[in-house]
């Protein structure tokens, strides 16, 4: 393990970790390039990726999702049942919806957010998925359908 600390003490000429201890702890600056480490590590990832040509039925590999369990039930049931009869080796780990998405979409713990356009963000692309119409089904003696309903 030393030695590989110390191959990026010798190239870079600081430390990125320190031990004390018997324990090994981030400096200060490596923590400050973490996040643009990551990033960059993703870019290479994702680079990779797209090179590979994608054969659903032989691919082994993990979409991590959030959605709404109305476009769960509503829209991918179906989807999920078609994927995985036709690509055995995808799945969709699904992230609770009290997650923040932004935050995660921005460490790369998230692949896909999919919700209704008023919780979204234009922090990240989000062209519309499909369009839906709200409709209220009431009694007509109902007293609070007398007057217009808004959301």
């Amino acid at each position: 393990m030393s030695a590989a600390i110390g191959r990026p003490r010798t190239y870079f000429g600081f430390e990125l970790f320190i031990m004390q201890g018997r324990e090994l702890f981030p400096t200060p600056r490596s923590e400050a390039l973490a996040p643009a480490t990551k990033d960059t590590l993703l870019d290479i990832q994702v680079s990779i990726h797209s090179w590979d040509v994608f054969n659903p039925a032989r691919t082994q590999r993990r979409f991590r999702l959030i959605l709404s369990l109305f476009m769960l039930l509503l829209f991918f049931e179906k989807g999920f049942e078609r994927v995985a009869r036709d690509a055995p080796g995808v799945g969709f780990p699904l992230r609770a919806l009290d997650d923040d998405p932004n935050d995660l979409l921005r460490r790369g713990e998230l692949d896909f957010r999919i919700s209704p356009e008023l919780y979204m963000s234009n922090e990240h692309p989000n062209p519309d998925l499909f369009e839906e119409r709200f409709v209220c089904v009431g009694c007509p003696t109902n007293q609070h359908l007398s007057r217009p309903l808004s959301f």
